[in-house]
């Protein structure tokens, strides 16, 4: 049967034209897929990063937030002053 098959490509002048341009399509479309692919893991990667960023800057602006009430606190301010101040900044 492959045998078969083959003397066809190999014998057949139009056939191995119709051969040559399905290797050609079944290349362009495989390299279309891994461009994809690699689009995607590029872009799951940049999320990533932004996420981490966000956490991280999230807890630092928490971090300075307590450090800033417990100054406050300290200088004697109650801590329903603290809350209204905070509210006023948003």
């Amino acid at each position: 049967m492959i045998g078969v098959i083959w003397s066809l490509l190999t014998g057949n002048p139009v056939a191995r034209l119709i051969a040559k341009i399905a290797g050609i399509a079944l290349a362009v479309l495989t390299f279309g897929a891994w461009q994809r692919r690699q689009g995607a893991k590029g872009q799951k990667g940049k999320q990533a990063e932004a996420a981490l960023h966000a956490t991280v800057k999230g807890q630092e602006d928490a971090r300075k937030g307590r450090a800033e009430a417990s100054a406050r606190l300290a200088k004697g301010v109650t801590p329903q002053q603290v809350k209204e101040g905070n509210d006023a900044k948003w």
